[in-house]
């Protein structure tokens, strides 16, 4: 339901960032699929390389496209943004949320069901597989995001990784967040 303008953001965004891995890749772009994806781990891992990425992001941002809506910017930035425990919390807890609303449209468009029949079918465990990987992908890319505002020493952690390293356990604790964010998303639909 997003603009073009809005989409073509999200495009810019993502092929920016594209960019700057495929140069950082470089050095391993004939190696295994293995060695390729073990260099972008240590790369999500390292924290010199979010502040080079954001740099690059930030500088690729072109003019047109800027927030200028958002209102006056502050002269200065602090370096400090309070948040309380609280709603560190909530914000953590609701990444759970934000990938199940991202795979959900993503499967209402390509398979043309009804959000409702995608919710029952993940709360009662008759999701097809290559759906529930998929929703559990989402649900990793958004855990991932909502980590470096905790506090970005958090992307050194072991299971801050690509999907792929991921074992059957962390998968798992993924797929408990999707289930519950469906079954309230669910209940919370006119019956």
């Amino acid at each position: 339901m997003l603009p073009p303008n809005e989409i073509e953001k999200d495009h810019y965004q993502v092929k920016t960032a594209a960019s700057k891995l495929l140069a950082s890749l470089q050095a391993v772009k004939d190696s295994s699929l293995n060695t390729q994806m073990q260099r972008i781990r240590t790369l999500l891992h390292s924290q010199p390389y979010a502040y080079e990425m954001a740099a690059f992001m930030s500088a690729g941002h072109p003019a047109g496209q800027q927030e200028e809506e958002s209102g006056p910017q502050p002269a200065k930035d602090s370096g400090f943004v309070k948040t309380t425990a609280r709603d560190q919390k909530i914000a953590t807890n609701l990444a759970g949320f934000y990938a199940l609303e991202c795979a959900l449209n993503y499967v209402v468009s390509t398979k043309n069901l009804s959000p409702k029949t995608i919710l029952q079918s993940i709360t009662s465990n008759s999701i097809d597989e290559e759906d529930k990987t998929l929703f559990s992908r989402f649900a990793n890319a958004t855990w991932k995001a909502s980590q470096p505002f905790r506090g970005l020493a958090r992307i050194e952690r072991e299971t801050f990784a690509p999907f792929y390293f991921l074992n059957e356990a962390d998968i798992e604790k993924d797929w408990v967040q999707i289930k519950s964010a469906a079954a309230t998303v669910l209940q919370a639909l006119p019956q």
